[in-house]
């Protein structure tokens, strides 16, 4: 008994020997394998020298290549068909680090490179001679390169000092964003939403101020006592009264919202959220609660902020709630919206502000409505910013004629976006007329195109083909 015992646990040992063995033997072509599927690839894409250097480096056959129905690609693919069917998610393959220097430092550990050259001997006349010509001093054993700072180069960095304070001045200058790594880990599910938030900031210039705006004099300085003055005053907004936290821009379309947002966007010294419905709503369940939540969270982290929402009414409309018309993922998705809000307007210490804006407020929820607590009526443009519109258009020499002033009285329920459709049509009209001036041959001293429109009649044409858009509405 004990002899068969032994025998089988000596037979036992060998099959896992050699099971280990087929194992590591396995493991070690695999990584073989991939090498050459790597130099490759490498290959397939033009990287010709860092081929050649994994080839010496790795010590790879030259007797050895790979099939004609196998490259990294395809692998590549393969592996990520297989795990979208099985997680119903593409695989996330790489992702950011926060210091790339130390992941650099340990991926290549203790190894240490081998001098391929030997080190220059220092020449003291070599280095006499480099100081009478004026070239650079180079220490020949650290391999470094000094380079003295002249004074032509100081001129250059003061100059550059100059434009970054002008840039400031004028508004150019970007503000930039707090590390999010304190906010959310590097490798959480939050982090990943957070990155796609933060990609809705306007980080650049819309180079839109309030003087381009023509008229809407009411709504700059409404949007300016809500949004500029708790800024640059908070002394006044605090105790009972504090400012508005949410803001409702509401009229006929064409009549400068969207203008305005970016005014606010380029004035406001603030963090600026472009928010619209892709940035928010995700077919998957639960996750369009999250985009809510890690909204506000950012908002507050990089405050003072402003989350603007364009065409609110896509979030939620009152007519579907009381009708029962609302799905269960809208009502999750209504109750977490209203619930984040209430969150931020009660934080008066953390100044983020709700800036919406529709052309149907109607529509609205009323608990919405509740709790954009100021409503701003951006009007069709009266006579004296039709006529300024008119004037940014046109010549000069027009701006007196007596027809000019009937084009103006003629556009009495048109929005600004009416506006520079008719302008635009005038325009292309008179294009037309020198387009067939330029396509005649024998006309041989045509003048310059015209910027500006240099009739009034062209406009007068124009007004029969480009209506009011909201004339309905009135």
């Amino acid at each position: 008994m004990e002899t068969s015992s032994l025998s089988l646990q000596t037979q036992e040992n060998r099959m896992r020997y050699a099971s280990d063995k087929n194992e590591e033997k396995r493991a070690r072509e695999r990584r073989q394998n991939l090498l050459h599927l790597i130099h490759d690839y490498l290959r397939q894409e033009g990287f010709f020298e860092t081929s050649e250097y994994l080839k010496k480096e790795a010590k790879l056959s030259m007797d050895i290549k790979v099939c004609d129905n196998i490259d990294l690609d395809s692998i590549l693919a393969c592996y990520s068909d297989y795990y979208l069917s099985k997680f119903n998610k593409l695989p996330k393959i790489c992702k950011k680090v926060d210091n790339p220097t130390s992941i650099h430092q340990e991926n290549i550990g203790n190894r240490k490179e081998k001098c391929k050259k030997p080190l220059k001997r220092f020449d003291s006349n070599e280095s006499q001679r480099d100081k009478k010509l004026g070239l650079p001093e180079t220490n020949q054993d650290l391999e470094l390169t000094i380079i003295p700072i002249s004074d032509k180069m100081k001129k250059l960095q003061y100059s550059e000092v100059n434009d970054l304070y002008s840039e400031i001045a004028e508004g150019k200058f970007t503000k930039k964003l707090r590390p999010i790594n304190d906010l959310y880990p590097t490798n959480s599910e939050w982090r990943e939403i957070a990155d796609t938030i933060t990609n809705e900031i306007i980080s650049s210039n819309l180079n839109v101020s309030w003087s381009d705006i023509c008229g809407l004099e009411n709504c700059k300085k409404l949007l300016q006592e809500a949004l500029i003055y708790p800024i640059k005053y908070p002394e006044i907004f605090t105790g009972k009264f504090a400012s508005w936290r949410g803001i409702l821009l509401y009229g006929p379309p064409g009549t400068g919202k969207t203008m305005l947002a970016k005014a606010v966007a380029t004035e406001c010294q603030s963090t600026f959220f472009n928010i619209t419905a892709s940035s928010l709503i995700s077919k998957w369940r639960g996750e369009s609660e999250k985009y809510i939540r890690v909204l506000c969270d950012l908002a507050i982290y990089h405050s003072p902020s402003i989350i603007f929402i364009d065409e609110i009414d896509w979030t939620m409309s009152g007519d579907d709630d009381y009708s029962g018309k609302l799905s269960e993922p809208a009502r999750r998705f209504r109750a977490e919206f209203l619930a984040r809000l209430d969150g931020l307007i009660s934080m008066e210490k953390d100044n983020v502000v709700l800036l919406t804006a529709t052309n149907t407020p109607w529509h609205l929820d009323a608990a919405l409505l509740r709790r954009l607590d100021k409503h701003i009526f951006v009007d069709l443009p009266n006579e004296n910013a039709r006529r300024e519109i008119l004037k940014y258009y046109t010549e000069p020499s027009l701006h007196g004629h007596k027809d000019f002033e009937k084009v103006v009285a003629n556009t009495e329920y048109y929005s600004g976006s009416d506006m520079k459709k008719l302008c635009k049509e005038a325009w292309m009209a008179q294009m037309r007329i020198y387009v067939a001036a330029r396509e005649r041959e024998s006309i041989t001293n045509i003048p310059q195109s015209p910027q500006l429109i240099n009739s009034v009649t062209l406009l007068q044409e124009a007004q029969n083909i480009v209506l009011p858009t909201a004339r309905h509405l009135d």
